[in-house]
């Protein structure tokens, strides 16, 4: 028998055992045991977030870039429920990610308590899985359950609601660890086999196509196959598009031709409407990348691949559907062997790229545009992590950044949560200590997390952060500008506040850019590791173009 420690204890020894030594969490009545004994434990860091908002986005990005799982902590009552954005966010991206949350005594449950709520009945719909442990000995079993299902299939949140009165229990920590290595041990691990008939019908088609578009979607990163699709791209020598969260695939390929969707590349949306078959790769055809369902991919075929069966067929009719493991389906197709010309589609994909690249943007030499800021941007020789917020500079970010590696762009997708932007960037750059991250947030999105600059420089983390300034709240001025006759109900900031004293209460550099010729300085700031505000003043009635209005196709493209 092993020596008895408190079930707070044992749950930080398992953590550690499963590969989680960091955490994101803010202190709270019912989590006190827990902290207590991250306090003393040689093994286990949290760092300490100013919102528990900041925790699950700070959690969820640090997981992304170590393909692993997040982990943050929140107390009981309003402590869980600051917890929510956050938790959407990660389900609608299917980012692994374990959230730990305090829960009043037991004796105290269903009877309105203080810092009481049911939060299981709240995320339900929003995790993949939510418990709550009634007796620390159920924690093995409990916690193997949560993990296994955040990191199985399609990814996702899972919720443990801890009661103080079993983080306080007694407990042979010993026994639990073995208990949990048993439940491993046991485990059938869950199969998604690939279906040889579904390659051979996949090859059929091919065959037959003219005109096929390979799209890739963040299913490819999730399942840790880029080196597998890279080199599918290159042996197929099919054309390339990506989805948002698939940036920075296929790249540097003679194949590749940008992001689709409302605001992608108009090539890319070109060769998608044009195409006689589009292969899915990790993409769950979402309303942002289809528009008009009826119109999408009007003259062609539709391949999904995905380990959900539930996504497939769900957003577009496809005529192939194919349930597997990603990874094995393209170490399988790589096996085959097919030739096919498609040599003409890529010389007409070329010709229309070279046009669409003649029309050069004139710009205002009194403003600046935000390609400006970003061609200046891909200036540096630098590799590093991209992060945005959510919001007109998240699209020009996608637009114009041209030195993205595959799972270097971390962005709110689905949820399109304003205030991602900056604690996710925290995430990334504990994750990944050596590396520089740079966060492109808007000055409407900035002013909802922008209490977490005291980690940026209590944890001394080289960030820099970019405020794409134009006193507006961009994105849907934009739509207010295009489709409500300029409108601008609510979206005016005229009453910022000034960022410059914003970066000195935090103790921060700062810069700001309020001219074509300023942009030159940026390059000095990566010189060095110091975290650094930058605000820029751009253009303020710039608008995000290419944009495919909601619900229409290609067709209705405004340029």
């Amino acid at each position: 028998m092993g020596k008895k420690v408190t079930g707070s204890k044992a749950l930080l020894d398992l953590l550690v055992y499963i590969g989680i030594t960091e955490t994101f969490g803010y202190p709270g009545g019912a989590i006190i045991p827990l902290f207590d004994e991250i306090y003393q434990h040689k093994d286990i860091k949290n760092y300490l977030v100013r919102h528990e908002q900041a925790a699950v986005h700070a959690a969820e990005a640090y997981g992304k870039v170590n393909n692993s799982i997040g982990c943050c902590i929140a107390t009981s009552g309003p402590g869980a429920t600051n917890l929510v954005t956050g938790i959407t966010n990660a389900y609608m991206d299917s980012n692994p990610l374990l959230c730990i949350t305090g829960q009043v005594n037991q004796a105290a449950l269903g009877k309105m308590s203080f810092q009481e709520v049911d939060i299981l009945s709240i995320v339900k719909v929003i995790t993949k899985k939510a418990l709550q442990i009634s007796d620390i000995n159920e924690l093995p079993k409990v916690l193997y359950d949560l993990i296994t299902t955040a990191t199985s299939g399609r990814k996702g949140p899972v919720l443990l609601d801890f009661p103080k009165d079993v983080s306080l229990q007694k407990v042979d920590s010993e026994r639990l660890l073995a208990e949990y290595q048993q439940l491993e041990r046991e485990a059938k691990k869950q199969e998604y086999p690939v279906n040889k008939s579904d390659i051979k019908k996949m090859l059929k088609y091919l065959k037959e196509s003219k005109k096929p578009v390979f799209l890739i979607g963040a299913g490819v990163i999730k399942a840790n196959c880029i080196k597998e699709i890279e080199q599918i791209i290159k042996y197929f020598k099919i054309p390339v598009v990506t989805t948002l969260h698939g940036l920075g695939i296929g790249f540097k390929t003679n194949y590749y031709y940008g992001m689709a969707g409302m605001h992608g590349s108009v090539i890319a949306n070109q060769a998608l409407y044009n195409a006689d078959l589009v292969v899915s790769f990790g993409s769950r055809f979402d309303d942002r990348l289809v528009g008009n369902n009826e119109k999408f991919v009007k003259y062609g075929k539709k391949i999904h691949i995905d380990i959900d069966f539930n996504e497939l067929g769900k957003n577009v009719k496809t005529n192939l559907k194919i349930h597997c493991d990603l990874k094995s389906f393209l170490n399988q197709l790589i096996k085959e062997d097919i030739n096919i010309d498609v040599q003409s589609w890529i010389l007409q994909l070329n010709q229309f790229k070279k046009e669409i690249n003649a029309n050069k943007t004139i710009f205002n030499t009194k403003d600046i545009h935000p390609k400006q800021f970003f061609e200046e941007i891909n200036k540096i020789n630098k590799k590093m992590y991209y992060v945005t917020d959510v919001g007109q500079h998240q699209m020009w970010s996608a637009q114009y950044l041209k030195n993205i590696k595959a799972n270097h762009f971390i962005s709110s997708g689905g949820s399109g949560t304003m205030g991602f932007g900056l604690p996710a960037a925290i995430g990334v750059s504990i994750a990944k200590k050596e590396e520089t991250v740079a966060v492109f947030i808007g000055d409407g999105g900035f002013q909802m997390t922008l209490e977490e600059l005291a980690m940026v420089k209590q944890y001394k983390l080289n960030i820099k952060i970019f405020i794409l300034n134009n006193q507006y709240l961009g994105m849907v001025r934009q739509w207010q500008n295009l489709f409500f006759e300029g409108r601008y109900s609510n979206t005016v900031l005229d009453n910022n506040p000034d960022f410059k004293y914003i970066a000195k209460a935090y103790d921060l550099e700062y810069l700001k850019i309020s001219a074509y010729d300023d942009l030159k300085q940026i390059a000095q700031l990566f010189t060095h590791c110091q975290p650094t505000i930058v605000e820029v003043l751009i253009d303020r009635e710039a608008n995000v173009l290419p944009m495919i209005p909601a619900n229409e196709s290609f067709e209705e493209i405004i340029l």
